[in-house]
C-alpha cells in the first residue's frame, strides 16, 4: 500500500523499512534506562500508546521523508515495548521459580502475527486500510487498558529485583556502565 502510494521502488521502500529497525535498536539500551527510572510497568504502556498512535498514522504520511520519520517512532515503540516485556516477564519469571520465558516469547511472536493478519483481514472484507490500522490501534489501546492493573507495579518490580539480582562486585563495574542502573 505505502510503496504504491509513494511511488517506490524495492530499492527506496527496502531503505525506508531500515528506519523501522534504526529505531527500534536507538531505543533498546535507552529503555533499559528508563525502566530502572520508571519501571516496566509505565515503560510498556507508553510504548503501547506510541505504537497505537503511530500505527494509524502511517498510512497517513505523504512523502518518503515523513514516512521514515513516522517508521522511526513506531520502530521506537516497538523496541521500547520489546525491552520492557522481556524485563518484565523475566521478573514474572523469578516470582513463578519456572522456566517460562518460551511461553512469552512464543505468545509475543503469536501477537506480531495477529496484527497484520488482522489488517489484512479487515481489509480483505473491504474496509480501508487506514480504518483496520484504526481498528487494530484501538484494540491494541483497549487491550492495554484493560490488562495493565494485572502486571506489576514499579515497586513491586524493585522488590522482586532485589530480590533476585546476583550480588555486584567491584570487577563486574565498567564496560557498558552507562547502560546499568546505578
Amino acid at each position: 500500500y505505502t510503496k504504491d502510494r509513494l511511488g517506490l521502488d524495492d530499492g527506496r521502500m527496502g531503505v525506508l523499512l531500515l528506519f523501522l529497525g534504526a529505531g527500534a535498536i536507538i531505543l533498546m539500551p535507552i529503555s533499559g534506562w528508563l525502566i530502572s527510572k520508571i519501571g516496566s510497568l509505565k515503560t510498556m504502556i507508553a510504548s503501547a500508546v506510541v505504537m497505537s498512535v503511530a500505527l494509524p498514522l502511517l498510512l497517513l504520511m505523504d512523502s518518503s521523508v515523513a514516512m521514515a520519520a513516522m517508521l522511526f517512532v513506531f520502530g521506537a515503540g516497538l523496541g521500547s515495548i520489546d525491552v520492557a516485556m522481556n524485563a518484565h516477564g523475566v521478573q514474572i519469571q523469578n516470582l513463578s521459580e519456572k522456566p517460562i520465558m518460551s511461553s512469552i516469547h512464543g505468545f509475543f511472536s503469536v501477537g506480531g502475527l495477529v496484527g497484520p493478519l488482522a489488517i489484512g483481514l479487515l481489509i480483505k472484507l473491504g474496509i480501508t486500510p487506514l480504518m483496520a490500522a484504526i481498528s487494530v490501534s484501538g484494540l491494541m489501546m483497549l487491550i492495554v487498558l484493560t490488562q495493565f492493573r494485572f502486571l506489576m507495579d514499579a515497586a513491586t518490580e524493585v522488590k522482586v529485583n532485589r530480590r533476585f539480582a546476583p550480588e555486584k562486585s567491584e570487577e563486574s563495574s565498567g564496560g557498558a556502565s552507562w547502560l546499568n542502573a546505578q
